[in-house]
């Protein structure tokens, strides 16, 4: 009986050698494409983040500025009507000042402008983190 050589890694089995044991693990290209596929994934979720936290941020701040404007309305609402003057403050990393226009006997507008930390968009259209931010909001108070 003529018998063939063994390849290294075959397995001896009693019907003779067999060639299970040939493809028992990766080939360097089949790693190779797996770390590249997983790098891609991995730069794609690293951007992704970057993007949350700056969103979140923006966020907050916006947040911020929301509250202080609103605690600065609700200040000068608890105000007697005929004390209500123009004025300015400041909370935070935010500046507040407010203008009397054009009083009348039934109602006061304010003008408010809240200057601080907020979003500006770029001249490429990207929102942007700048600390001179002004808004301007008119509100209407009543007299009781």
């Amino acid at each position: 009986m003529v018998t063939k050589p063994m390849h290294p890694r075959e397995i001896p089995g009693p019907d003779g050698p067999s060639t299970e044991g040939l493809r028992a693990g990766f080939t360097l290209v089949e790693v190779i494409i797996a770390i590249v596929v997983l790098a891609f994934g991995l730069l794609g979720l690293a951007g992704t983040t970057a993007l949350v936290v700056r969103q979140v941020n923006l966020a907050e701040i916006a947040t911020e500025r929301s509250l202080v404007t609103q605690s600065t309305l609700e200040r000068i609402q608890a105000l007697p009507y005929d004390s209500i003057l123009d004025g300015s403050g400041s909370m935070g990393s935010f500046k507040v000042s407010w203008t009397v226009l054009a009083p009348t006997n039934q109602w006061k507008a304010l003008e408010l402008i809240t200057t601080g930390p907020g979003m500006s968009i770029s001249s490429s259209g990207y929102p942007l983190l700048v600390n001179t931010v002004a808004d301007t909001i008119t509100h209407r108070i009543l007299r009781p």
